[in-house]
């Protein structure tokens, strides 16, 4: 059986964050309830190098292991810089 992760994974990211964010507001409701949007990408972005992490730990592709660290640290320089720019200081 099939689940929604299998499903979201063949989408296209706009086409998955556009399903991930109606997810959201239906189940936290229609006001952004988190922290600051740059703090909340850090989260998520340190919670992706450790999927990425267990990636490895059970074999995935070296190469493509290598592309998503990458990728990440640019996230995580990205959210800083975000963090860093925000107007309300």
């Amino acid at each position: 059986m099939r689940t929604p992760t299998e499903d979201l994974i063949e989408m296209d990211v706009v086409e998955a964050a556009a399903y991930r964010w109606t997810e959201g507001r239906e189940h936290y409701g229609p006001v952004w309830a988190g922290e600051h949007p740059a703090l909340e990408l850090c989260n998520e972005v340190a919670d992706a190098w450790n999927y990425v992490e267990e990636c490895e730990r059970r074999g995935c592709d070296g190469e493509a292991i290598q592309y998503m660290r990458e990728l990440l640290m640019q996230s995580w320089h990205g959210a800083q810089v975000l963090w860093q720019s925000r107007e309300d200081k």
